[in-house]
């Protein structure tokens, strides 16, 4: 009941970003985590996909679901048959949790498709907003308004963005890998888990962007170097 779902009209600015978050699950159909198709510097439709690494494990043979969201803002079920198979791993780190692997599968034209764009300078996000499937629900949307802590999982590392307390929605297990957007609608983490619920929508923690870069995601995000 705490959670927003994508089509209602203050969502609206965020359609494209929508459009790239995807639901991923087990070969056999338990519904697992969240995840974005994020664009790289050549920006030539790779079927990148950015999630948790804690979310990895029999990712050869995961399958990715798009545009499971209801078709307005009351809860229906969305469809389930918009489908690709089958990933490769590319990179990973446990310090920023975050695993990038690339879809198999080409999708077809009328699964509408976005590549999420990214921000890796590490500038603390306000106004930021995260896209995902909690549970492995019809697909939501969480907002927070002002400015995001630097974190850790473990200690004040600064490897996290946590957010303080969500103002409208929250995350759940199967949000795990959602992407976390700024103001400037670009991706600077990924979700890595923590303590938000209905009861008390406090405390999550996305792996930073900017400090996976140096960990091996700049080889595929920026694969030439341009800076």
């Amino acid at each position: 009941a705490c959670n927003n779902n994508v089509n209602c009209p203050e969502a609206q600015p965020w359609n494209d970003e929508i459009s790239s978050v995807v639901m991923a699950l087990t070969d056999g159909g338990t519904r697992l985590c969240s995840g974005a198709l994020i664009n790289n510097a050549n920006q030539d439709f790779e079927m990148y996909f950015l999630t948790s690494e804690t979310c990895l494990g029999g990712h050869e043979d995961w399958v990715f679901m798009f545009n499971y969201e209801s078709p307005s803002c009351d809860n229906e079920d969305g469809p389930t048959d918009q489908t690709l198979s089958g990933a490769t791993l590319l990179t990973h780190h446990h310090e920023s949790d975050y695993a990038l692997l690339r879809i198999e599968e080409t999708p077809p034209e009328y699964f509408d498709v976005y590549f999420s764009g990214w921000d890796r300078r590490n500038i603390a996000p306000q106004n930021c907003i995260s896209i995902h499937h909690p549970v492995g629900d019809i697909k939501k949307i969480s907002y927070h308004e002002d400015y995001t802590v630097s974190d850790g999982w473990y200690t004040n590392d600064g490897t996290h963005w946590r957010i303080p307390e969500w103002d409208d929605g929250i995350t759940e297990p199967g949000s795990y890998g959602a992407p976390l957007f700024n103001n400037n609608n670009h991706i600077v983490g990924q979700l890595h888990g923590g303590e938000s619920s209905c009861d008390d929508n406090i405390d999550d923690y996305y792996g930073k962007l900017s400090h996976s870069w140096d960990l091996g995601l700049s080889e595929w995000l920026d694969p030439n170097d341009t800076g």
